[in-house]
């Protein structure tokens, strides 16, 4: 599965919600990544996700394969529009 997200973090992503957003996404058996630009990220490793620039109103995709594939979209997604 798979789902466009646009960041609506006002600060975009730093150090402190990435660490969160690792967590939640850890919490997932799926196995979820995050594409922006040509870049692609295991979105459970934070030295992944930190190599990313994310800033409000940046595009991204986020994909799932597995079990809980579209609990993981729902949340992760959410994080990354409202949190």
């Amino acid at each position: 599965m798979e789902k466009t997200i646009k960041v609506g973090l006002p600060n975009g992503l730093h150090a402190s919600n990435a660490a969160s957003f690792v967590e939640k996404a850890s919490q997932f058996q799926a196995d979820v990544h995050l594409k922006k630009g040509n870049s692609v990220i295991n979105v459970k490793s934070i030295l992944g996700l930190m190599s990313i620039v994310l800033k409000p109103n940046d595009e991204v995709l986020l994909t799932a394969t597995g079990a809980d594939e579209e609990q993981a979209l729902t949340v992760l997604g959410e994080f990354l529009e409202h949190n």
